[in-house]
C-alpha cells in the first residue's frame, strides 16, 4: 500500500481497521495514505459513501463481510482470489 501510494500521490488512500502491521505502516506512510482505525457505524458508513472504489488485500479473510458492506452502499470492489473473496 506504501509503494502503491507514493507511486500515485494524486490519489487518496484511506486505511481501515487494524492489523500486525499497523504501526510499520503508519510510520511508513506517505501524505496521501492516511490510517482510520477501526471504524463502525455512521463513521464507516460515511467512508463507504465517501469512497469511489474498495480494496480488500486480506487473503486470510473467511467471510468477507466487509465486501457485503461496500457492495451494498454501491462501491466496486477490488480483492484477491483467495479467503472470503470472489475465488476463495
Amino acid at each position: 500500500m506504501v509503494r502503491i501510494s507514493r507511486g500515485r500521490p494524486e490519489l487518496r488512500f484511506l486505511v481501515l481497521g487494524t492489523g500486525p502491521l499497523a504501526e510499520e505502516l503508519s510510520r511508513r506512510a506517505p501524505a496521501n495514505l492516511r490510517l482510520a482505525g477501526l471504524l463502525e457505524g455512521e463513521a464507516l458508513a460515511d467512508v463507504y459513501a465517501a469512497s469511489n472504489v474498495f480494496l480488500h488485500p486480506a487473503s486470510t479473510e473467511t467471510f468477507g463481510q466487509v465486501i457485503q458492506e461496500a457492495m451494498a452502499s454501491g462501491l466496486p470492489v477490488v480483492g484477491v482470489r483467495a479467503g472470503g473473496g470472489p475465488g476463495g
